[in-house]
C-alpha cells in the first residue's frame, strides 16, 4: 500500500488559513524545542488532520517562522525532501529550506520538528511577468533535477512506485480488483487505454510531481516564484511533461482567466529558456498528460483500504471533476499544445 499524502487544501485554490493558539500541552512540549519568545507567539494551523502536536504552526511576531511536525511514518519521506530542496538551494535554485539544526525529535512522542522561515507571501496572480518566471523556474528546475547526486534513490522509489501504479491499472481494467470508492472514478481508469497510462513514463526522469497552485508562491511584492513542498519528488519518476501539464491545468486552465493562451504562450518561453520540451511532447500529449494527472491520482487513492477511503472522498470528486473539465476544454488544450511547438 502506498503512503497517501493528506491534502493542504481541499479545492483547486487555496482557501484562507485561519490560525489559533496550540494548548498548554502542545506550548509545554515545545518549550524544549524551541527559542521562548517564539513561544509565546505561536499559532497552530486549524484543520482535521492536526491533532495533538502533530501539524503546522507559525510565529510572525518577533521572528518569522514556520514548522510542522510530522510522525515517524512521514519522517523518512520529509527527511528525503529536505536533502532535495537543501542541495536545489545549494547549487543556486531558490526554494524554502529547513533552519539549520532541524529536524529535531520529540522522542516523547515518536514525532520530529521541521523549522523554516515563515515567508509572508502571495499566490500566482495572473501576470505576465510571474507565468513566465514559473516557466523559467521549472525548466531549470528539471535539467538540475538530472544532476542530482542521490538520483538513483529516486529512480529505484519511483520506479517500484510506478510499477504498483501499474499493477493497481491492470487489475482494475481486468475487473480483478474493483475500488470501493465512485463507481464514475473506476469507469475513467477502465476507459484508460494502456497507451495513454504509458505516456506517464515517457523520457522519465526526477520531477517535482506536485505543482499545485499551492506549491509554488511569491514572497510579498515579488514575481520571483518559490517552489516548495518536494516530498512527492522522493518518488516521482515521470515524465517532464507531468510537471508542465499541471502547471497548465492549475494555473491557467483553472484560474478562471481570459488570457489563457498568451500567458501559456510565456510559460512555454520561460521553460524553453533553460530546457527543452520536443523529446517528450508530440501531438495530443498534453490533452493525455492532463487526464492522467487525475488517473494516476485516482489509482494511487485507490490503495487505500476501504475503511480508509471515505476519508478521501472530497479528495476522489475533486480528480473526476478535473478530469472531465479537461474533455470539456479539448479544443482550447490542442491551440495551448500548438504554441509549444510554434515557439
Amino acid at each position: 500500500m502506498l503512503k497517501i499524502k493528506k491534502p493542504a487544501f481541499s479545492g483547486i485554490l487555496p482557501s484562507k488559513i485561519k490560525w489559533k493558539a496550540p494548548s498548554d500541552q502542545e506550548r509545554n512540549t515545545l518549550k524544549q524545542y524551541l527559542n521562548f519568545e517564539l513561544i509565546d507567539n505561536i499559532q497552530k494551523k486549524e484543520d482535521q488532520i492536526s491533532n495533538h502536536l502533530l501539524g503546522y504552526y507559525r510565529s510572525t511576531n518577533k521572528e518569522n517562522i514556520f514548522f510542522k511536525i510530522v510522525d515517524v511514518e512521514d519522517n523518512k519521506n520529509q527527511d528525503n525532501a529536505v536533502l532535495i530542496s537543501s542541495w536545489l538551494n545549494e547549487s543556486g535554485f531558490k526554494v524554502s529550506c529547513v533552519r539549520k539544526g532541524y529536524p529535531k525529535e520529540i522522542k516523547k512522542y515518536g514525532l520530529w520538528i521541521y523549522l523554516y522561515e515563515y515567508i509572508d507571501h502571495d499566490f500566482f496572480d495572473g501576470s505576465n511577468e510571474s507565468i513566465y518566471l514559473i516557466g523559467k523556474g521549472l525548466g531549470k528546475m528539471h535539467k538540475m533535477m538530472i544532476d542530482y547526486p542521490l538520483v538513483n534513490n529516486i529512480f529505484n522509489a519511483g520506479n517500484k512506485k510506478n510499477k504498483l501504479l501499474l499493477q493497481q491499472f491492470k487489475s482494475i481494467k481486468d475487473f480483478k480488483f474493483i475500488p470501493s470508492f465512485s463507481k464514475d472514478a473506476v469507469s475513467l481508469i477502465i476507459k484508460t487505454s494502456d497507451e495513454e497510462f504509458s505516456s506517464l513514463t515517457k523520457n522519465s526522469q526526477m520531477i517535482h510531481g506536485d505543482m499545485n497552485f499551492g506549491n509554488i508562491i511569491f514572497k510579498k511584492g515579488s514575481c520571483q516564484p518559490i517552489f516548495i513542498d518536494f516530498e512527492d519528488s522522493t518518488s516521482s519518476w515521470l515524465s517532464p511533461l507531468y510537471d508542465i501539464a499541471f502547471i497548465i491545468q492549475r494555473f491557467l486552465l483553472n484560474y478562471q482567466i481570459d488570457n489563457s493562451l498568451e500567458l501559456a504562450k510565456l510559460f512555454y518561453k520561460g521553460y524553453l529558456s533553460q530546457n527543452g520540451i520536443s523529446s517528450f511532447c508530440s501531438n495530443g500529449s498534453l490533452y493525455t498528460m492532463l487526464k492522467m494527472i487525475s488517473i494516476r491520482s485516482l489509482l494511487i487513492l485507490s490503495t487505500l483500504p476501504d475503511n480508509e477511503q471515505k476519508l478521501y472522498t472530497s479528495e476522489v470528486r475533486k480528480f473526476i471533476n478535473l478530469y472531465f473539465d479537461i474533455e470539456n476544454k479539448e479544443n482550447l488544450i490542442s491551440k495551448i499544445e500548438k504554441i509549444s511547438f510554434s515557439i
